[in-house]
C-alpha cells in the first residue's frame, strides 16, 4: 500500500509544507475518495496531475492499493477518474 504523498517525486526547497493540495478520485463503481498532498509552494497541479496519473496508469502497480484520508483505500485498477485542486493554504491546527 502506497499514499499518495509518497507517488509524488517533486524537488522542494527544506522548507515545511504550506500549500495542501486536494485529490479526488472515482472508482469504477462510482465510490469517490479523496485525499491531499502537501508541498511547500503553489503551483504545482500539474506536476502532480502528471505522476500520479503516470503512476496509476503503471501495469506493475494495477495491483496494489493507494491510502487516501479517512483510511479508505483503492486498489489502483479501480480508478477511472483523478481530479487535482488548486493549491490552499495549509492550516496547520487541522
Amino acid at each position: 500500500m502506497i499514499t499518495l504523498q509518497e507517488i509524488i517525486n517533486i524537488e522542494q526547497p527544506s522548507e515545511k509544507p504550506e500549500v495542501q493540495y486536494l485529490i479526488s478520485v472515482k472508482t469504477k463503481q462510482n465510490f469517490d475518495v479523496s485525499g491531499s498532498i502537501e508541498m511547500s509552494g503553489y503551483g504545482h497541479e500539474s506536476q502532480i496531475q502528471t505522476q500520479l496519473t503516470a503512476y496509476f496508469e503503471g501495469q506493475e502497480n494495477m495491483d496494489n492499493f493507494v491510502l487516501f484520508k479517512n483510511g479508505d483505500s483503492i486498489k489502483i485498477s479501480e480508478i477511472v477518474h483523478l481530479k487535482v485542486e488548486k493549491g490552499s493554504t495549509l492550516l496547520l491546527f487541522q
